[in-house]
């Protein structure tokens, strides 16, 4: 089998990787700078369990240039949401129709799947995530943060023929976990995405700061009883996924009380993340005036709005961010700031 992946960042070299030990043929696809340097010293992972390097692989610093070196039978899209549209067009314009290969659609949040079935059909569309905690150390190479988690898949048109053959030999490569329902696969992941981002990313706090104020910890609480609620309405199941227990954590956020399940919630967070900032927080650092928040808080406000389920909370930390990423508010004004956070959670809420 044939993988292109596209995006060099921590997840497209973590999905190459695992392509790679599954005996796949992989081109990556990376900036000009990044295609140079992994053609140089190739993929270089760090686990708790050991590092190594995979150097088997073709790198190409386009798409054309990408599809030219082989054609793939998947191609994995590991680029931020908002860069979907972009490479959806390119690739329909470098491929054939009626001849395009499974897209798997590695993006946070919800819609990535729904943009590339629009160009491309449900029937080629596969939902995808990883658990797998990552991040890029200093010197460049893949850092896995904790062991234990897995690449996960849920083809969009599960019924379709070839959809089910791709799934096969996804489950007998030992690529990972294969779930019946996209909708529920990206629907759970988007939980655990969500819990401390938005907030961590606009007060510049860590994760384990975050929940050691009981008022902002409040704040994440409703943010995810009101993603739960929008999950359920629109019949959405939610599911454990591999180190990410998404239906025992909706569980517990429905029914034990708030005093007993910080502390629960605050060690498995602090754990995960320790100091480092939040998927957001570097959407708003970069200052490339582009988040994704669009397509997770601002996804639950979406599809509450449509389903009538009221999401104040989710609607003032996607206006907020958003406000803060594209310039219109002053970062500064709410930076360690928790009082102007919760003030702007506040006139939300009373607005609704």
């Amino acid at each position: 089998m044939r993988a292109m992946v596209v995006g060099a960042g921590p997840v497209g070299q973590w999905v190459s990787m695992r392509f790679l030990d599954c005996g796949w043929e992989v081109t990556l696809v990376a900036r000009p700078v990044a295609a140079s340097v992994l053609r140089h010293r190739g993929l270089r992972v760090r686990a708790p369990s050991g590092a190594r390097t995979h150097t088997a692989l073709d790198v190409a610093h386009d798409l054309a240039t990408g599809l030219a070196v082989n054609v793939p039978d998947l191609i994995a899209l590991c680029m931020k949401s908002y860069d979907v549209p972009i490479v959806a067009r390119e690739l329909a314009a470098l491929t054939v129709p009626g001849r395009v290969p499974f897209i798997a659609a590695f993006q946070n949040g919800l819609g990535s799947e729904a943009t590339l079935a629009e160009v491309f059909g449900r029937e080629c569309v596969v939902a995808a995530t990883t658990t797998t905690p990552l991040s890029l150390s200093d010197d460049g190479a893949l850092q896995v943060e904790r062991e234990g988690g897995d690449l996960c898949w849920a083809a969009c048109a599960p019924d379709a023929p070839a959809a089910a053959g791709l799934i096969r030999t996804l489950t007998t490569s030992g690529l990972g976990q294969v779930y019946d329902d996209a909708d529920a696969l990206k629907g759970s992941k988007m939980l655990l995405n969500l819990i401390g981002n938005a907030s961590g990313a606009i007060l510049d706090l860590s994760a384990a700061a975050l929940f050691a104020d009981r008022r902002l910890f409040d704040v994440e609480l409703d943010m995810l009883r009101e993603a739960i609620a929008v999950l359920r309405a629109s019949k959405t199941a939610i599911v454990n996924l591999p180190s990410n227990p998404a239906a025992t954590l909706a569980t517990l956020v429905r029914c034990v009380p708030a005093a007993l399940l910080r502390p629960l919630l605050r060690g498995r967070f602090s754990r995960g993340r320790g100091n480092k900032r939040p998927s957001f927080y570097y959407d708003l650092a970069s200052g490339r005036g582009r988040s994704e928040v669009a397509w997770l808080n601002g996804a639950v406000a979406t599809r509450g709005a449509a389903l009538g389920v009221p999401t104040p909370v989710n609607a003032a930390l996607t206006s907020t961010l958003q406000g803060i990423v594209e310039g219109r508010v002053p970062w500064a004004r709410y930076q360690r700031q928790p009082e102007a956070l919760l003030a702007a959670v506040r006139a939300g809420t009373v607005r609704r």
